[in-house]
Parts: structure tokens; C-alpha cells; sequence
């Protein structure tokens, strides 16, 4: 209603760079990648951007070709109007959460910080499942290629989860008390969870 927009970060997951970039005064995000890379099985820098360039790429065409939800408490840890959130999206005639999409494709690594979710699932329980999909998406990628050889797109594992609810979840060490507010997408045509606008 106010006509603000914002951006949403997704619990529990980081992407890796998508570019290599430098910044003013000399900075780049090199080591950031470097430091991606080894935490997503010791694949190479550029194996890490090419996996953030197919994960902006799924997000994107997922987002922007059926409605989605967003999930969010309006947690901006860094108070710069980009807030924490959960995104479910029908996938396979199912409600899926976006960021166990991206775990079960490898393109993401559990890194950041996690909360329950909507649907009351409690914080330690999600992030096992997590490292769960996790692993056999790291699996799948090994069996899939020839031994020796570095795979930059994971195969994705399949997995459920339960159907989002706008509810109030149980308290846990990774979450707050705010209650979750859900906003819809407004059509089909929204290319991703950035930019909806704030009620």
C-alpha cells in the first residue's frame, strides 16, 4: 500500500557470485569466491561463478513463469532495506521452498542464518533435511561425472517438503518472535522475489 519495494535474501542458503567483480578503492569479491568454491566441494572459482550465473538463471525463469509467496518477518540484519524471507513456489504440481530447490540442484551452500519456518517446522529439523539434500546432491554430481572431473551444475535429487502455511512458528535458537507476514506475487509476469512491494 505504501508502494515501497524491497529486497529479500533467502534463510539458510548463499549463492555463489555470479561474476568476478571489483569494487572502488581496489576490493573485489575474489576471496569471497574462493572461499564459495571450497565450501561447495573444492570446485574452482570460475566452477563457483558458473554455478551462480545457472542459479540466478533458474530463480529467475522459476519465479517468473507462476505465482510464488513470500515469507518474511522483515529481518534486515544489515538495515540496508534487504530482509530475510522464505519464498514457496508450486514446482511439480507441488509447494516447494526456493532455497530447497537450489540445495537439491547444488547450487547453493547452507550458510547463512536459519529460521523456522512458516509452516512450524523448527530450525534444527529443516537444516538436517538440508544437509541431506545437500549431500546426495553432492553424490549425484559424483556419480554422475567421470571420475577426476569437476561438475559446475548439480543434479537435482528430488525431496518434498511440507506445504507452507502463514502461521506462526515455534521458537527456536535460529529465529525471533515476529510473526510471519506473506505476500503474493502479483501476476506470473514478476521475474523474481526482488522488488515486490512492501504492504
Amino acid at each position: 500500500p505504501d508502494g515501497k519495494k524491497a529486497e529479500f535474501r533467502l534463510y539458510f542458503v548463499d549463492t555463489p557470485e555470479s561474476a568476478f567483480k571489483s569494487y572502488a578503492g581496489g576490493d573485489t569479491n575474489h576471496q569471497r569466491i574462493r572461499e564459495q568454491a571450497a565450501e561447495m566441494g573444492g570446485i574452482t572459482p570460475q566452477q563457483a561463478v558458473k554455478i551462480g550465473q545457472d542459479a540466478k538463471h533458474f530463480t529467475l525463469e522459476l519465479l517468473a513463469s507462476r505465482p510464488f509467496d513470500i515469507h518474511t518477518r522483515w529481518d534486515s540484519p544489515f538495515h540496508d532495506n534487504r530482509f530475510h524471507a522464505f519464498v514457496s513456489v508450486r514446482q511439480d504440481g507441488e509447494s516447494r521452498w526456493l532455497h530447497e530447490l537450489l540445495v537439491e540442484k547444488g547450487f547453493v551452500r547452507i550458510h547463512t542464518k536459519g529460521a523456522d519456518l512458516p509452516d512450524g517446522t523448527i530450525y534444527q529439523t529443516h537444516k538436517a533435511r538440508l544437509k541431506q539434500l545437500e549431500s546426495a546432491a553432492r553424490k549425484a554430481a559424483r556419480v554422475a561425472m567421470p571420475a577426476g572431473t569437476q561438475k559446475s551444475q548439480r543434479q537435482c535429487c528430488g525431496g518434498t517438503c511440507h506445504m507452507p502455511r502463514n502461521t506462526k512458528p515455534a521458537s527456536s535458537a535460529g529465529s525471533t518472535s515476529k510473526a510471519w507476514r506473506c505476500m503474493k506475487s502479483r501476476s506470473q509476469a514478476s521475474p523474481a522475489a526482488r522488488g515486490v512491494e512492501r504492504p
